[in-house]
């Protein structure tokens, strides 16, 4: 099993996504070779959710925090 099939297994989870210089937290829409797909929260809460597409290769790593 590599990455993208890992996530792809735990779509609809909360995932967060460390990339260099960012961090991504939100709701795992989507995951294919290469990419995951994250409805992100605003940490602002004014903008609505936006929808990340996000490539494998330059996450640091991802952490799915127990429910």
């Amino acid at each position: 099993m590599n990455l993208y099939e890992f996530l792809e297994s735990r779509i609809g989870s909360q995932i967060e996504a460390f990339l260099p210089n960012q961090f991504v937290e939100g709701i795992l829409v989507a995951a294919g070779p290469g990419f995951c797909t994250i409805d992100a929260e605003n940490p602002s809460y004014i903008e609505p959710i936006e929808r990340l597409t996000l490539l494998l290769d330059n996450a640091t790593y991802f952490r799915l925090p127990a429910a």
